[in-house]
Order: C-alpha cells, then sequence, then structure tokens
C-alpha cells in the first residue's frame, strides 16, 4: 500500500496534468453550447440526418481545435514528462457513477508521446463524431449500463483514478433532442485550488 504522503504527492501531480487540459476540454463544451442552435436535426428531411449532423460537429470542433493551435485561443503547451503515461477521458450521462463501469476508459491518450494542443479536441471529435466510430456513452444501471448512438457534451467534471492515480476528465452527454435541458455552465472546481486548499 502506498504512503500517505505518496497518494498525496501523486494526486497533486495529477492535478497540475488536469490543470493543463482543462480550458481544452472547457472549449469543447462552450463551442457545442454556443454552436447547438445551428446543428441539423439527426433526423429529417433536406439538411437533416446522421451524416450532415456528424459533419457538421466535425467542422464546429475542428475549427476550435485550429483556433487552439494556432493559438486564437490561448492553451498551455503540454510537453513535460510525468509519472503520468496515461489521461483517461470517459463520455458518460449524468447519472452514470463512474464506479460501477467495468469496462476500460471509452478514450486513453499517452502523455509522454506528446498530447499537443489541439489533440484532445480532435480525439474527441473522432469518437463523437467520426464516420467509421459509433460512441460509446456510459450510463446508470437503471440504463442497462452503456448506450450507442448520436450525442452532444453538455459539460464535464474531472478527478483522479483511486486505483491508479490517472488523471480523468468525464465528459457528461446527452442526445441532441435533451440538450435544451442542461442550460448554463457550471465549470467543476479548478484542481489548482483544491491543491492549495490541501
Amino acid at each position: 500500500m502506498a504512503h500517505p504522503q505518496q497518494n498525496k504527492v501523486e494526486k497533486s501531480l495529477a492535478q497540475e496534468v488536469i490543470k493543463v487540459y482543462t480550458k481544452e476540454i472547457d472549449t469543447i463544451i462552450k463551442t457545442t453550447r454556443r454552436m447547438y442552435g445551428r446543428s441539423p436535426d439527426v433526423v429529417g428531411g433536406l439538411g437533416a440526418g446522421t451524416p450532415r449532423f456528424f459533419a457538421y460537429w466535425r467542422d464546429v470542433l475542428s475549427a476550435a481545435a485550429t483556433a487552439i493551435e494556432i493559438e486564437i485561443i490561448k492553451v498551455p503547451e503540454y510537453s513535460i514528462r510525468m509519472p503520468f503515461e496515461k489521461l483517461h477521458i470517459y463520455f458518460s450521462t449524468a447519472s452514470a457513477c463512474h464506479e460501477d463501469w467495468a469496462d476500460d476508459p471509452c478514450i486513453s491518450l499517452v502523455i509522454p508521446e506528446g498530447v499537443r494542443k489541439g489533440d484532445i479536441i480532435r480525439t474527441v471529435i473522432n469518437y463523437l463524431y467520426g464516420e467509421d466510430i459509433t460512441p460509446i456513452i456510459h450510463t446508470s444501471r437503471d440504463e442497462n449500463g452503456l448506450t450507442w448512438g448520436k450525442y452532444l457534451a453538455y459539460n464535464w467534471a474531472w478527478r483522479v483514478e483511486e486505483s491508479s492515480g490517472v488523471p480523468v476528465f468525464d465528459i457528461y452527454c446527452c442526445t441532441p433532442e435533451e440538450f435544451t435541458r442542461y442550460t448554463g455552465f457550471l465549470k467543476p472546481p479548478s484542481p489548482q485550488k483544491e491543491k492549495q486548499v490541501k
């Protein structure tokens, strides 16, 4: 068993990793909220349907990733080698509890090999709106555990995995029909602020 002081140090380092990527995750949510009103319907007539829906969101979020890469949106570069080799991103409904999940993370990014500015957004684009990928969203046990379909990201939270100490982003998703229910942007507490409190 790890010494309590070691656990505290590992959590602190994980929070430093999370802090670097916070604005990029934040950009995904804010961009989705801002551009939702122009989104094609998933089903329907001319200009609607899954291909149009996916293409629209690929374009919208790709533009945000490019803005980060060319520094229109200021995001720090992350190239420091850390004890954590991975950053995990889970996609879930708000009612899902990650403690009930038995499967692997939806996305696992290797940090030392180079998660650069814009990479997280492009990975999320490919996961949620890739032409050959059907995203897996974790749901509560009452919702049969996992679901597949067409989703929008409406909020996020961060945590550190208890078993591994790996930094994690939880991206909360809903169907396009549900999206208007989730108004307002509630930013999770800053990892830096939590570190200062401790």
